[in-house]
């Protein structure tokens, strides 16, 4: 086109004023004019049209742009208290699980002493066996010490009777005889 969209726009606002400016132009570039000046009307429509829509995708983006702020701001809340409340956990369980250590150790020094102790006692025990036991063949060596001096003496004491049964038979055979 011959005119500019602003210089179509300002020939329209003076022919629609009325202004001498149609009789000085030739008919057809009135016409011409006319065109120029639907085209710029339809045009700024069109484009005040594409503004609206753009607004309006622009209103839509900055809404989804928000809701998706929120449910990002809501899912870091949700991560961040499940982490904490994994941590807890963790914390609960590593307590629970120093805790655990700390009574496996005491039960088992426990363990140890009563091991000891009972060693300790099986040795004693043993030892007062083993005493038993020497004076109790102590004992016996005495016993049969005493049985064979007994024995002894009474073989001896038969031996005595039997020799002096002997001689006193002997003695009074020989008084019988001297008799």
């Amino acid at each position: 086109s011959v005119y500019s969209h602003s210089q179509a726009e300002a020939l329209a606002t003076l022919m629609a004023n009325g202004s001498g400016v149609e009789a000085s132009m030739s008919v057809t570039e009135v016409e011409k004019l006319r065109k120029e000046l639907s085209r710029a009307v339809l045009e700024r429509e069109k484009a005040a049209k594409e503004l609206k829509a753009e607004r309006e995708s622009l209103a839509n983006a900055k809404m989804i742009i928000s809701s998706l702020e929120r449910a990002n701001k809501s899912m870091m809340e949700d991560l961040r208290q499940r982490l904490q409340d994994s941590n807890t956990a963790i914390a609960s369980l590593l307590d629970k699980s120093m805790q655990s250590e700390k009574l496996s150790t005491k039960l088992k020094a426990e363990l140890d002493t009563e091991r000891k102790e009972r060693e300790e006692q099986a040795e004693k025990h043993k030892a007062e066996l083993q005493k038993y036991k020497d004076q109790g063949i102590q004992q016996t060596l005495q016993l049969a010490a005493r049985d064979r001096k007994i024995q002894e003496l009474l073989r001896n004491q038969e031996d005595a009777s039997a020799t002096s049964s002997a001689e006193g038979e002997e003695a009074a055979e020989e008084t019988k005889e001297d008799s």
